[in-house]
Parts: C-alpha cells; sequence; structure tokens
C-alpha cells in the first residue's frame, strides 16, 4: 500500500512539472495577443462603407509614443478597398507593410451604405477569424463610418474610444443605449425570431462645425480619399471637421433576417432598452405643461413573454421599478422638499407614459417587419405543437398586455 501511494505521488509531480514546462513554453513562444508594433498595427476600430460592389474598410490604428517623450497615443485612420473586408484588409497589408491584426479591435461601424445588404454576409470575415473573439461591439451610423472615424472628439483621443465611452456598461444600465457584440447579434439573427437590433450613431446636431457640415451625409457610404490613405488624430481636433464633434447614440437600428429594415427614436428605444436590457438606475420625463415630471426609475425589471388567451397569442409584458420624482414642483416648500414620495398622481403618470412607449415599441417593431420581441423564437420554444402553423402569420395576431408595478421609494 506504501509504495502505491509513493508511485501516486511521483506520477503527481511528474505531471505538475510537464504541465508547467508545457506553460513556460507557451509563454516563450506565444505572442498571446501582443504585437510587434513595427509589423503590425494595433486595431482598435473599424469601419465598413460600401461603394458600388467595393467594400472600404477604414481602419483606426493606436499608435503608442515613447514613454520618454511624454506623448499619449496616437491615432490614424487608414483605408483599405476591396469586394469583401479580407481583401480590404489585405490592401493595406500591400501599401502600408503591415497587417491589421484584430485581436485588440472593440468597435465594427458599420456605414448608411452597407445597411443596403446582408448584414451577415458583411460581418462573415470576423466570424471567421480567430483573432477577432466574438465582443467586438457592433454598431451602425448615420453617413460615412470613415467620416464618424476621422472625427476629432472631445470625450477622447479617438472617434472609437469615445464612442465605446457612449456605449459602456454604465450608459447601458441607464437605458440610454442598446449596445450589443457579434455574440449578440448571432444569436439574435438565428433564432427563429430571425432578428437583430444595434446602436445607431449619429453627430450631435448641437456641435456642428463653423463650416457647416455636421458629418452626416445621407447615402455616400464611402471613403473620402485613396485606399491606403492615413489621416492622424493624435487627440486634436479634426482638421477636416474645423471643430469637435459629439455624438448621440441613443437610437437603434432594427434588422430581421439579416435585412435592415429601420430605425427607433429615442424614446422608444429607452423603451425598449428598459424591458430587454439589466437598467439599474433611469431618468424619464413624464407628463406635459403644468404636470411634467421628471422621475427616477430604481431597481428596474422587464421582461416579455408570450402566452395564449383562448386560443388567442398574448405578449405580456410586465415592468417593475421604484420610483422617485426628481423634479417637477412647481411651488416647492421645505415640505414638499422633504417628501421623497411620489404621489399616486406621479405614479399614475409614469404608468401612462411607460404603458404607451412599451406598446409604441412593439408596434413599431412590427410595422418595420421586425420581430423584436422574439414572438416567433418564444412561440418555438413553449408551443412548439403550434409553432408550423403559426410562425408566419402569430406576429400579426399577437396582442400586448402591459403590467406596470410602480412603487413610491420610501
Amino acid at each position: 500500500m506504501t509504495d502505491v501511494k509513493k508511485i501516486v505521488k511521483r506520477t503527481g509531480t511528474i505531471i505538475c512539472a510537464l504541465v508547467i514546462t508545457g506553460l513556460i513554453f507557451l509563454f516563450f513562444t506565444n505572442d498571446f495577443g501582443l504585437v510587434d508594433l513595427r509589423k503590425t498595427s494595433v486595431v482598435v476600430g473599424v469601419g465598413l462603407d460600401r461603394q458600388g460592389e467595393e467594400l472600404t474598410l477604414t481602419a483606426q490604428i493606436a499608435l503608442p509614443q515613447a514613454a520618454e517623450n511624454g506623448e499619449k497615443t496616437q491615432y490614424n485612420c487608414v483605408t483599405g478597398k476591396g469586394v469583401t473586408v479580407a481583401e480590404a484588409l489585405n490592401e493595406i497589408n500591400v501599401r502600408t507593410g503591415f497587417y491589421p491584426k484584430l485581436v485588440f479591435c472593440e468597435l465594427i461601424l458599420l456605414g448608411e451604405s452597407v445597411l443596403d445588404g446582408n448584414l451577415f454576409a458583411t460581418l462573415d470575415y470576423f466570424y471567421r477569424n480567430e483573432y477577432t473573439g466574438l465582443t467586438p461591439i457592433v454598431a451602425a451610423c448615420e453617413g460615412s463610418a470613415q467620416k464618424v472615424l476621422s472625427a476629432g472628439l472631445p470625450l477622447g483621443a479617438s472617434a472609437t474610444d469615445s464612442i465605446m465611452r457612449l456605449l459602456s456598461e454604465e450608459a447601458e444600465r441607464s437605458a440610454n443605449v442598446s449596445t450589443v457584440n457579434l455574440k449578440d447579434l448571432g444569436e439574435h439573427n438565428f433564432s427563429a425570431g430571425a432578428f437583430c437590433y444595434m446602436p445607431y450613431i449619429s453627430f450631435d446636431k448641437n456641435g456642428e462645425s463653423k463650416d457647416g457640415g455636421n458629418g452626416s451625409s445621407q447615402g455616400q457610404g464611402g471613403a473620402d480619399g485613396g485606399s491606403g490613405s492615413a489621416q492622424g488624430q493624435g487627440g486634436s481636433k479634426s482638421t477636416e471637421q474645423g471643430e469637435e464633434q459629439g455624438f448621440l447614440c441613443n437610437r437603434c437600428a432594427l434588422f430581421s433576417g439579416g435585412e435592415f429594415v429601420g430605425v427607433l427614436d429615442e424614446e422608444l428605444t429607452f423603451a425598449f432598452n428598459l424591458i430587454s436590457g439589466n437598467v439599474r438606475h433611469a431618468i424619464m420625463k413624464c407628463g406635459g405643461g403644468e404636470n411634467v415630471r421628471v422621475v427616477s426609475l430604481r431597481d428596474c425589471k422587464g421582461g416579455a413573454k408570450l402566452t395564449f388567451v383562448q386560443d388567442e397569442p398574448v405578449l405580456k409584458i410586465d415592468f417593475s421599478a421604484i420610483i422617485r420624482v426628481f423634479d417637477g414642483e412647481r411651488s416647492p416648500t421645505p415640505r414638499t422638499e422633504a417628501d421623497k414620495q411620489a404621489s399616486q398622481e406621479d405614479i399614475e403618470l409614469a404608468k401612462k407614459r411607460l404603458s404607451e412607449n412599451f406598446t409604441g415599441v412593439f408596434n413599431r417593431a412590427r410595422a418595420l417587419g421586425c420581430d423584436l420581441f422574439d414572438v416567433r423564437g418564444m412561440l418555438y420554444r413553449k408551443y412548439n405543437v403550434r409553432y408550423e402553423g403559426m410562425k408566419d402569420y402569430v406576429l400579426d395576431m399577437v396582442r400586448t398586455d402591459v403590467s406596470l408595478n410602480l412603487r413610491s421609494a420610501a
């Protein structure tokens, strides 16, 4: 028995030694995503536009500066053209001498001209490329993706940095943005509902440049300048734009079967995020005129499920939250200012606004032909026996039933 224990102990020691040796070998032979800056660019974001049959890819690359110079990381935009994403990336390699490695890519931005075709035919390269992963955020933009990535912005040294701030987890938990990545898009599109959505980015009109260019030219889609051209940013104002600009990311682009069908406005996007997102704290205006209120919604819990009432499909939308009035009192007094509880009138105003918006977002998506709440998917999973007979028209038949539970803060 003692000999067996010794053999087991010795075998365990040998196995541990082999594992450690293997890990050391991998550590010194694999770059683990680290790159040689002399040979490879660090791509932080890519933008896609289309001109006819050609695809224009704009890669925003980071150029770290030597620490002794005391300079921040600079950013350049480099473009390449081709029939596919792979061909456009290869042209960047041919013209610049380095191959754009996408292991650090955080953002894939789709210009308006790309939205005319099938979304997943365009994104196919990113799903197949082993270096990209499924974590990059995907967003659509108004006008040209190249112009968006080339803009000088006040919130970061690069457009990618600024957009990633606006699409951050904090903004998502405030119900202000509909952030999705490649994994989310694939799961939604290849479900029975065949839908997907993503943030729709536009230039902030309040940040218009002095020469009148607001970067939102419709349907241009192409990159200005030739393939392989580079535009330096370095965190300063863009000379092309003439003035720093900001972005708005609070709208949502909808797709059905990989085809772009339309855009939800800010109010309906906010309502959809309350239902579908993990919202922690949201701010909402309700009422109007003398009865206008700005309320806080905390501990938000929302969801939608499909049920049948006497063979009629019903989409039941549930939402609960703790409500508190932030502002709106026209004649404040010390007593009213000290009272943190929302009155029944405040709660009814908020319920009316939410009920209208929840119903509105479903009706708007249905009118666009998008199964945004995955009605067909729920029919397939929960009522599979009905699926084959109802899948083609269940979205037209279903009615909504909104249930709200708003509680005043203590």
